[in-house]
């Protein structure tokens, strides 16, 4: 909170640094695969306000390449958008499991392939949502496990050349957007923009 004198009169004004939610209470409305929770805030300015937010396990997202300089994406369907979408290897993080150990996982799991994995950066999905994904670039990957048996998931393995793939993100042929900002940031970290 800022003082500033106008004519005399002192008027209050609220900076970032002075702004204060205080939450107030939080309700699980719907329990399964992800929840929906209400959560009602005190806002800076004393009101009370409710939201629903959807709660998730964080995850983790994948760039592969492959020592042919060859992205390893999947293809899957998706319920959502309710069609196939091209995107980065990914799941959900199981429980205390640490970020790394579960990119390993799930790029083994989704693709059979492993590499070299660094951690490049993490981001929240969205700002209505608990889910934070951890994003990986994993280098020289090779295909070790060739036999891909999951009751859930569908998944077509499909590798491009990098300069290929640059063009298809450019014409936007992933569908997921955090997954848009994944392959940015991973780009970014391998000089490759």
């Amino acid at each position: 909170m800022r003082l500033w004198n106008k004519g005399g009169t002192n008027i209050k004004i609220m900076t970032m640094d002075s702004i204060e939610w205080e939450k107030v209470s939080e309700d699980i409305k719907y329990s399964g695969y992800r929840k929906m929770l209400r959560k009602q805030f005190k806002l800076p300015n004393g009101n009370i306000s409710d939201y629903d937010i959807v709660k998730s396990n964080d995850g983790v997202n994948i760039f592969a390449i492959d020592d042919q300089n060859n992205v390893i994406l999947i293809e899957q369907y998706r319920p959502g958008p309710e069609k196939k979408i091209i995107s980065v290897p990914g799941g959900l993080i199981e429980n205390n499991e640490d970020p790394l150990d579960c990119a390993k996982r799930e790029l083994l799991e989704e693709t059979g392939y492993t590499g070299n994995l660094i951690y490049v950066s993490s981001f929240y999905t969205w700002s209505y949502g608990t889910e934070k994904i951890y994003c990986f670039v994993a280098t020289n990957c090779k295909k070790v496990k060739y036999d891909y048996i999951d009751n859930q998931e569908f998944i077509k393995i499909i590798k491009i050349p990098i300069n290929e793939f640059r063009l298809k993100l450019k014409n936007r042929d992933l569908g997921i957007m955090n997954e848009f900002l994944t392959v940015y940031l991973c780009l970014d970290y391998l000089n490759k923009l």
